[in-house]
């Protein structure tokens, strides 16, 4: 299976617009920040037990934010970082209604 990057990006787009159809105007860790993560070099290995990892939301977003400031190359620590992100925004979106959750 796969997608192209066009194809990719166009998913991006749907699912911007359903963030901002569901009155999402900005992603903020508030009383979330530390979150467990497996390192990508073990997250398609099943040889052995991966070894979690401790990340940090404010880290995540204060480097992506750094992306829009800076005039500095993306790296695949900034993807990572998106992915995190994207986590955080699925899980809000999920408990979205459920009692003192909100987005």
């Amino acid at each position: 299976m796969s997608l192209t990057l066009s194809e990719l990006e166009k998913c991006f787009e749907i699912l911007v617009k359903m963030m901002k159809d569901r009155g999402l105007s900005e992603v903020a860790s508030k009383n979330k920040d530390l979150y467990w993560s497996v390192l990508s070099e073990d997250w398609l290995s099943f040889q052995a037990e991966p070894v979690p990892a401790v990340g940090s939301l404010d880290d995540d977003l204060s480097g992506l934010k750094n992306l829009l400031i800076r005039d500095t190359a993306p790296s695949v620590v900034d993807v990572e970082r998106m992915s995190a992100i994207l986590k955080l925004i699925a899980h809000d979106l999920s408990c979205e209604g459920r009692e003192g959750t909100t987005l």
